[in-house]
């Protein structure tokens, strides 16, 4: 394990005792560096945002469990947590359920066979459809979100447009040094290089048009704060970055007053960003900026989402629409362009197309049939 893993580790697992005592801080430490030993398939190790993750969510269960030692459970113990996490409405249960039972496997397999094979601590499954568009927001919510943050700083009106233009994942947007974004604003394009430590490696983000232009603008003001300082200053420093960035989404979605079904999570904008990609950029595509395997069961959610529901998510770009034949920037509000008279909306202007192309093959048809009958004729006189 790199040094500066193990130093941020160590620093992370300082904090526990006073949380949930010296026994089980002790038993999430011993596990860390076991879980951190573990073979991967890049061969560079497990990363720290996923073993702090891991030991997050043992820290929860002891806390559940009213700090009883994590060594010492019985199927009682996994009969409470369970009801516990169904009261607190824990969508993430599985996860923590996925967790604890590779805690035991790794702390004591023989020991705790019983309680592994135990019905109480199965994932569940975890979801196995796609993303529930009822819980995304509108763009207008976007819109009014945007706006909130960036009354309250650069940093955060930064940090939520990169999480809502590039679908990134909150510890992957922490992890982003100052040199991995590239814009240009003559070509129209950015380029956001997630780095290679965070969940499922390095990838490119590229964006393009309007929604390139929309990102530029909200990152160049906070951007230019970092020109005199290295490439590799990451963008939103801090211990507890994602804990106070948590505190403020909550007051922002307070403001603008969001509508109890839609969902509050960071990473419903990811669920955004991904159903984005995958209906703008095709399967392959859409899987690379996203951070799948093509046809991985991750990207299979995705896809699975009907035409309704895609045409529901109105997140074509950020702040603005270009018009699919000029590209010419539109306002939200315009359903045609200006210049050319196109319809606005994608779908409408792919319709008009083949509606157009049909009318004009069938034209041609007539127009050869006639040709033919007339050269029929002039044979039959010969």
């Amino acid at each position: 394990m790199p040094e500066k893993t193990i130093e941020q580790l160590n620093d992370y697992i300082s904090t526990l005792p006073e949380a949930i005592g010296k026994p089980n801080a002790k038993l999430i430490e011993d596990y860390a560096k076991r879980y951190a030993a573990l073979p991967t398939k890049d061969k560079k190790g497990i990363s720290f945002s996923r073993i702090r993750t891991v030991c997050t969510r043992l820290k929860t269960i002891s806390l559940l469990l009213n700090n009883k030692s994590l060594n010492a459970l019985n199927e009682k113990d996994l009969i409470a947590l369970n009801n516990k996490m169904r009261q607190k409405e824990m969508a993430s249960a599985p996860d923590y359920r996925k967790a604890l039972s590779r805690f035991l496997r790794l702390t004591d397999r023989r020991k705790h066979a019983e309680l592994l094979a135990s019905d109480f601590l199965k994932s569940g499954g975890g979801s196995t459809g796609s993303p529930n568009p009822d819980t995304f927001w509108s763009q207008l919510q976007l819109d009014e979100y945007l706006k909130e943050a960036k009354r309250h700083s650069k940093k955060y009106f930064s940090f939520s447009g990169i999480l809502i233009s590039c679908a990134l994942r909150p510890h992957e947007a922490i992890a982003l040094p100052y040199g991995s974004i590239i814009y240009s604003k003559e070509a129209r394009t950015i380029t956001v290089k997630v780095p290679e430590q965070c969940k499922t490696g390095g990838r490119k983000i590229i964006l393009q048009g309007s929604e390139a232009l929309g990102l530029i603008e909200i990152l160049e003001p906070y951007l230019a704060e970092f020109k005199e300082k290295p490439a590799s200053e990451l963008l939103f420093p801090g211990k507890e970055v994602y804990c106070s960035m948590h505190y403020i989404h909550e007051r922002l979605c307070d403001k603008i007053n969001l509508p109890k079904e839609k969902s509050r999570k960071f990473y419903i904008f990811r669920k955004m960003g991904l159903s984005r990609f995958y209906q703008e950029l095709g399967v392959v595509k859409g899987a690379l900026q996203s951070g799948h395997v093509p046809g991985s069961r991750s990207a299979q959610v995705y896809l699975a989402m009907s035409d309704d529901q895609r045409e529901g998510l109105a997140l074509t770009s950020i702040r603005k629409r270009e018009c699919p034949s000029c590209s010419l920037a539109l306002e939200l509000e315009q359903s045609t362009c200006p210049k050319c008279g196109s319809p606005a909306d994608k779908k409408q202007f792919q319709d008009l197309m083949h509606k157009n192309f049909d009318a004009l093959i069938d034209t041609k048809l007539e127009l050869f049939k006639a040709e033919f009958k007339l050269a029929t004729m002039k044979l039959k006189k010969n």
